[in-house]
């Protein structure tokens, strides 16, 4: 192997570790969402747009228990097992 494909290859594994860190907080937001129901007061006159469409809880938990998975497995393979670990101990 040609020094130019472990530079690939060092690059493409630290893009999929990198993704892996960057899945994680988007499965702890969508998990954190399930419990904040509460529409704003006046969001007409605060100047927010109203959002629309039904998710339940269950499809929720489901997508953000897909995304921890993912990146779980994606740390665990290609950055290495502890730091998979310790970015779970935080959520």
């Amino acid at each position: 192997m040609t020094t130019l494909g472990r530079t690939t290859r060092r690059a493409w594994l630290l893009q999929l570790g990198e993704l892996g860190l960057g899945v994680m907080p988007a499965a702890a937001q969508s998990a954190q969402t399930t419990g904040a129901f509460a529409p704003p007061a006046d969001p007409v006159r605060r100047g927010r747009p109203l959002v629309v469409g039904d998710v339940n809880s269950l499809e929720t938990m489901i997508l953000s228990g897909a995304l921890g998975g993912f990146g779980l497995s994606l740390l665990y393979h290609f950055v290495n097992p502890y730091t998979m670990w310790l970015t779970l101990a935080t959520f």
